[in-house]
């Protein structure tokens, strides 16, 4: 069965992984395999495509002209992210961990809390034991206090009872 390519699925952002980034074809490629022409002036059938894919059909080389913003695998151990950036090159993707993701004890499983954090956001569970990302305060007394509207924590207040209305009334 004949390998057909689908133009309008070339232009979709995530492109099929490729077996490396290199400047040349290998001297034996099987049907199938698939490059990043990762140099400026590649060589042999690859000249005249820098920065394309190319992919061996079996017979000859296909090219596809990346657009800004691709990415695609490295298929190796351990797999490497490439980017096809503004500068028009294929980059090796990497971002930058955050401070906690250095500090793991327990491989991703340890709990942080919020107050840990350099800068602290609203997207972390929050409880009561954190004190710094301005959401809630810290217990004041333990649990025997609540939450005043004011932003204040006070003891709950002590009801009187009420002889004409038979009711327990609360001074809040």
């Amino acid at each position: 069965m004949a390998t057909h390519r689908v133009p309008t699925l070339e232009t979709f952002g995530w492109q099929h992984p490729v077996i490396g980034a290199q400047a040349g074809p290998p001297p034996t490629p099987a049907k199938g395999d698939r490059y990043i022409i990762n140099h400026a002036n590649p060589s042999g059938a690859w000249t005249g495509h820098p920065y394309e894919i190319a992919t061996y059909d079996g017979a000859a080389w296909i090219y596809a002209v990346p657009n800004i913003g691709w990415f695609c695998f490295l298929n190796a151990s351990p797999w490497i992210l490439y980017h096809y950036s503004e500068s028009l090159l294929w980059e090796e993707y990497t971002t930058t961990p955050s401070l906690h993701a250095n500090s793991h004890k327990a491989l991703a499983a340890d709990a942080i809390k919020l107050d840990e954090l350099a800068a602290p956001t609203d997207v972390t569970t929050l409880d009561a034991t954190t004190s710094l990302h301005g959401l809630l305060m810290k217990l004041g007394g333990g649990t025997t206090n609540f939450l005043r509207a004011d932003g204040t924590w006070a003891a709950p207040p002590k009801p009187t009872y009420d002889a004409t209305y038979k009711c327990l009334l609360f001074d809040i």
